[in-house]
């Protein structure tokens, strides 16, 4: 499944709109970014599904995918089971696919840093193998031990 690449000009900009994320995660917190993120552009929220580490696991089961890079599509959350901070070697990490242009992944995070100032819900890229390995096209790491997907199209 191919994006338009409308977000091939919004690299390294904030495109959320977190002020308006409202879910009884911890706020800032990359669980809380993804189910308000989905909220915001799908009017789906995948509920209180646990950490990071364990949302994949209690995901409804029509909407697990395995972790393929034909997988990859908008609008799926990416689940790993460890982060790079040290909540995120304890509770994982996920990630938002916003659009997804050939093998180009645009996809957003929260937790990356304080939600008004750091780079939540800005524009990041990587490629399918990046996504599946947790490393991005700047090199830097998202997580690792990719766990799967949740398609929040089936929510």
């Amino acid at each position: 499944q191919s994006g338009t690449g409308s977000y091939a000009k919004s690299v390294g900009k904030r495109v959320a709109n977190t002020s308006a994320y409202n879910n009884n995660a911890a706020k800032g917190q990359c669980v809380w970014y993804v189910r308000g993120r989905a909220s915001e552009k799908l009017g789906k929220d995948p509920g209180a599904i646990g950490n990071a580490n364990e949302m994949y696991y209690n995901a409804k089961a029509d909407a697990k995918l395995s972790a393929t890079t034909s997988n990859i599509k908008p609008n799926i959350i990416v689940s790993y089971g460890k982060g790079t901070s040290s909540a995120g070697a304890k509770y994982g990490h996920v990630i938002y696919i916003e659009d997804v242009v050939g093998d180009t992944v645009y996809y957003t995070e929260g937790g990356s840093g304080y939600y008004k100032n750091g780079t939540d819900g800005v524009i990041k890229t990587a490629t399918r193998e990046g996504i599946l390995k947790g490393v991005n096209s700047s090199g830097s790491r998202m997580g690792s031990n990719v766990i799967g997907f949740i398609d929040l199209n089936k929510y």
